[in-house]
């Protein structure tokens, strides 16, 4: 029975190493986060925030009364201003111009997500 509770043990280990590791990227993008949202907060379109298991952020805008071309270029300019911006189908990526690649990043897509 000592070998299934080493087991446990480790899985457990692991688990938490996950946990905090994912508690310090939270850590280290809330600015970024925070930033994001209070530029997305300045267009005329609401939004939702979602975070994932591996601490991810999306943002969901709202669609609006515009086409959606429209609505889509004038959020990335937006989000331009301040933060670099790519386009993926759809959706915007979102990253930190003054963190290290990959460290502050965020997913801006539009309409109904489930």
């Amino acid at each position: 029975m000592t070998v299934y509770r080493e087991l446990i043990e480790r899985q457990l280990a692991v688990c938490q190493a996950g946990l905090q590791i994912g508690l310090q990227k939270a850590n280290e993008q809330e600015p970024f986060i925070a930033a994001v949202a209070e530029t997305l907060s300045r267009t005329m379109w609401g939004y939702a925030m979602r975070m994932d298991a591996r601490f991810e952020v999306t943002f969901i805008v709202d669609l609006g009364h515009v086409a959606f071309e429209h609505q889509f270029t004038a959020v990335k300019q937006a989000l331009k201003e301040k933060f670099e911006v790519e386009a993926d189908g759809d959706a915007l990526t979102v990253e930190s111009d003054r963190l290290p690649y990959g460290i502050a990043a965020c997913r801006v897509v539009f309409g109904d997500v489930l």
